[in-house]
């Protein structure tokens, strides 16, 4: 039955005085929100109950019973019968999957900045936090809704990281001549150090959890497979020179570039983020070495930072 519904109820009477015939007027009764409606179909007889409701501003109760105008006089009718075909479509869809999980959408963007240490690094590594810094971009990912109030999800996306594990200015990044990376102080000649680190660049394939609490507050777990397909080594630091200007002394500048420093290129790494509307904070870490520890010293990367999520 429709919430808002119109009873109407026609008594009309027929009353012969010899060759005579006179007709009462139809009744029309309105109820609005009516507590209870009742049709009761016998084999050729219907009884129609309305039932006001405290809305009214009398309570009221009409009853309308009749004989039965045709076998199928009761029969449940198409909502969208008389919708166009678009719309029908629409709704159908809707009232089949009504109660299935909420449809799955596009989400983005995500930006990451933080700061970069390693666990574990051997004596003599040290790696300067405030400047070793990584920056994440994720364009876009696709979520699906575990259930109809939206409140759990599970996404898959794309993402670029780009990480920078810097060393203090006491001691740089080399490669020798057996295409190992090893940590060394900075020559004797030189006369001012710059900064010596390793930066990797990849792409990765988040898989994500995320649960939504309400008021702005939402928090996910992350575990992403990255593809390091970049990473290179450079120091810089500064050298007298005696010779470049005859009776001066001139600095100049040194930078040692390498490339193919042995990058492990396939790792895992576990994300925890906590946020509030669009900003919030984050920790990564990840099991895996950032170079192959038979060409480099062990690297096992930790960072902290915050996390902008439009979305």
């Amino acid at each position: 039955m429709l919430r808002n519904i119109l009873s109407l109820i026609a008594l009309t009477s027929l009353t012969s005085l010899g060759c005579h015939a006179a007709e009462v007027a139809d009744t029309t009764v309105v109820f609005n929100m009516p507590k209870r409606v009742t049709l009761v179909e016998s084999n050729n007889q219907v009884r129609f109950t309305v039932e006001g409701n405290a809305s009214d501003t009398i309570l009221r109760r009409y009853v309308y019973q009749g004989q039965r105008t045709s076998p199928s006089s009761l029969r449940e009718e198409d909502p969208m019968a008389d919708a166009p075909k678009v719309v029908k479509r629409m709704y159908r869809y809707s009232e089949k999957h009504k109660n299935e999980t909420r449809p799955s959408r596009f989400a983005g963007p995500r930006v990451n900045v933080g700061f970069v240490n390693a666990l574990g690094a051997p004596s003599g590594l040290d790696l300067d936090m405030a400047a070793s810094l990584e920056t994440g971009f994720e364009p876009c990912s696709y979520r699906w809704f575990l259930d109809k109030e939206a409140h759990n999800y599970f996404a898959v996306g794309v993402a670029f990281d780009w990480r920078n594990y810097r060393l203090t200015n006491r001691t740089r990044f080399v490669k020798d001549d057996k295409e190992n990376v090893v940590v060394t102080p900075y020559p004797d000649e030189a006369t001012r150090t710059h900064s010596s680190r390793i930066k990797t660049f990849s792409i990765g394939i988040p898989f994500r959890y995320g649960v939504i609490f309400g008021n702005g507050w939402n928090a996910d777990l992350t575990a992403k497979l990255n593809f390091t397909t970049y990473a290179s080594l450079n120091s810089s630091y500064e050298v007298a020179d005696n010779e470049l200007v005859p009776g001066e002394t001139v600095n100049h500048r040194v930078n040692d570039f390498y490339k193919g420093i042995h990058q492990q290129k396939v790792t895992v790494d576990f994300t925890a983020a906590f946020r509030w509307r669009a900003l919030g904070a984050y920790v990564r870490y990840s099991p895996c070495k950032v170079l192959n520890t038979n060409y480099a010293p062990s690297l096992t990367p930790i960072s902290v930072g915050l996390v902008l999520g439009l979305w």
